[in-house]
């Protein structure tokens, strides 16, 4: 697989998890059946070739990520989509 500054090629990508870790930071998961990447929020990363399929590429880059981190949580679209929301109801009204 061609990597630019190892990140994945689009065209490889099946699967992208977006968690916070402990510290409320961003921790990004791209995956395909071969290889996968994680991005923290410092804007380094981690990743691997191996064609195991994507699921079994989403476990060893999760299990890397928590290695490097401590323990994840996804990331809810949701909420912040609300945060967004508040933050821009607040700015209409100054």
């Amino acid at each position: 697989m061609q990597r630019f500054f190892g990140m994945m090629p689009v065209s490889e990508i099946e699967r992208t998890e977006h968690f916070v870790d402990e510290n409320g930071l961003s921790v990004r998961i791209d995956v395909g059946p071969n290889g996968w990447t994680v991005r923290f929020a410092d804007m380094s990363s981690k990743y691997k070739d191996e064609s195991i399929g994507t699921d079994a590429n989403f476990k060893n880059a999760y299990d890397v990520a928590v290695e490097c981190v401590g323990k994840l949580t996804p990331e809810s679209k949701e909420e912040e989509f609300d945060e967004v929301c508040e933050e821009s109801m607040e700015d209409s009204e100054s």
